[in-house]
């Protein structure tokens, strides 16, 4: 049975035994739900641990506010959802090679 685990005030995360993180290559607490909808959340939950998501919030705090974005703008959370991608997959894919 999966043992849940909280790392902070959002992250509800259930540990489970054979979850290796995509981004830190680490054996870690996945997240409780899809942190974001449709196909995108899936493979987030899937692939990332709840540390790194909780990392990806600093950083994309840190990007809205460098960039001043609007979250209602469509361009920008096109923008924040390369930026996702990239983050978790793009740049890890580079560091390996």
């Amino acid at each position: 049975m999966p043992r849940r685990v909280r790392l902070g005030p959002r992250l509800d995360c259930t540990l489970m035994h054979a979850f290796t993180c995509a981004r830190c290559g680490n054996a870690a607490p996945r997240l409780a739900a899809p942190p974001a909808p449709g196909e995108a959340g899936v493979k987030l939950l899937d692939q990332v641990c709840a540390t790194c998501w909780h990392d990806w919030l600093q950083h994309q705090t840190a990007l809205i506010n460098h960039y001043g974005l609007t979250l209602r703008d469509r361009q920008a959370q096109r923008f924040l959802t390369e930026q996702r991608e990239t983050y978790f997959f793009e740049a890890h894919q580079t560091e390996q090679d």
